[in-house]
């Protein structure tokens, strides 16, 4: 990682902006949150995601040319994902005005066993990070996300876009609640445990084949098979950037969509 760290560091102060803009510059860690960011700036700012969309966060490994895209940034939402932690001095070493603002503070927060994808311990336990799964939760952030921007660019207007935001979540909220109302079941199987928010907000249950991160072995297939199996009515649900061939195998055997 020192090197990594000193690699960038060396190539940001080698290198200018290819180009210079008024438009302020909003960086965020993820796509969902670049969407969220965008909804509220509109033409205002432009917005710049570390993380590509469809890119596994947990393994993404940003290069020197994309990261000094972000030196313009006057803001950084983060999420508390550790690969954050590796990219936070080499962004404040180029750009020491960096405003860093961390999401999780907004929200109430899960905690997990698991190992992967998730932030700072708490109790032998760790943060899960993915907060914008409820569309509730997503709505407080982009509100916070609002209050510091308009703290920060007291010449821009930003309330008319949280206002319509804010609608399309509630309207979006209240959609996926008339959908499940009347779901034959409450459980799904799924590659990747990152519906913890979602699940908490509508009363359903993950169950998640990934162990610790990783592929799950034969033992820990079974068990999920037989938790999915007890669930009547279950779907396994997969997602791009993971693996679904474990997914597959045990909805092919369980004969689940």
């Amino acid at each position: 990682m020192l090197l990594f760290y000193f690699f960038l560091c060396s190539f940001f102060t080698s290198c200018q902006p290819s180009e210079t803009t008024d438009q302020p510059v909003i960086l965020v860690s993820i796509p969902p949150y670049a969407w969220l960011a965008q909804e509220i700036v509109g033409k205002e700012a432009r917005v710049e995601t570390i993380v590509p969309e469809g890119v596994d966060v947990h393994t993404y490994e940003p290069t020197a040319r994309s990261l000094a895209r972000y030196q313009q940034a006057d803001i950084w939402f983060r999420i508390g994902d550790p690969f954050e932690e590796k990219i936070l001095p080499v962004l404040k070493e180029a750009n020491p005005d960096l405003e860093v603002y961390d999401l999780r503070e907004t929200v109430p927060l899960l905690y997990t066993e698991d190992v992967c994808c998730h932030g700072e311990h708490n109790h032998n336990h760790l943060v899960d990070v993915h907060t914008w799964m409820s569309p509730k939760l997503a709505l407080q952030q982009a509100l916070f996300l609002q209050t510091i921007l308009e703290a920060t660019y007291k010449n821009r207007q930003f309330a008319e876009n949280a206002f319509v935001l804010q609608s399309f979540l509630t309207k979006l909220d209240a959609k996926i609640r008339a959908l499940l109302e009347h779901a034959p079941s409450r459980a799904f199987l799924t590659s990747h445990p990152s519906f913890a928010y979602f699940c908490e907000e509508y009363g359903l249950r993950q169950i998640s084949l990934e162990r610790k991160g990783k592929e799950p072995l034969a033992k820990g297939m079974q068990a999920s098979a037989e938790a999915a199996e007890s669930a009547v009515g279950a779907v396994a649900l997969i997602e791009p950037q993971f693996s679904p061939k474990s997914a597959k195998i045990v909805a092919k055997s369980l004969d689940i969509p």
